[in-house]
């Protein structure tokens, strides 16, 4: 929070949290509970969430909320082996249908918004098409 602290007081109305591993998070992981704190000062505070599970999914959004975070993002992002090895952050690129499942079903089951972070590719050489992944996510987006 010192970092996002700062950032508020240079001008920041949206601050975002580091990715929590919901697996942990739900196993009352200290290090991943720590990551939903938000500083008094913090308009507006999301957390970014891996996961690849509806429920765990779910269930960490619950958490999310009651730690006070106002919107959760999927990260879809991270290329980091740590989460690929378990089919997390941006692994969830090469699945778009298993993608599109994860999205509506954490819209359908979670108290707070939701949000999805993605990359140009996987790996960063094009492999995916990301403008058809984005227009399937934002076709869930109108079903809603």
């Amino acid at each position: 929070p010192p970092f996002r602290s700062l950032t508020v007081t240079h001008g920041a109305d949206i601050t975002m949290g580091e990715m929590i591993f919901s697996k942990y998070l739900l196993k009352g992981d200290g290090k991943e509970r720590a990551r939903l704190r938000r500083h008094e000062s913090e308009p507006l505070f999301g957390a970014q969430i891996a996961t690849n599970a509806i429920d765990e999914g779910i269930a960490a959004t619950k958490i999310a909320a009651e730690a006070g975070v106002d919107w959760i993002d999927l990260n879809c992002g991270c290329p980091i082996y740590e989460a690929t090895r378990r089919g997390l952050g941006s692994a969830l690129l090469r699945k778009p249908e298993k993608l599109a499942r994860l999205v509506n079903g954490l819209v359908q089951g979670s108290p707070i918004p939701i949000s999805v972070k993605i990359r140009m590719s996987p790996s960063g050489d094009g492999e995916i098409n990301y403008q058809e992944l984005l227009l399937a996510l934002a076709e869930l987006g109108d079903n809603q």
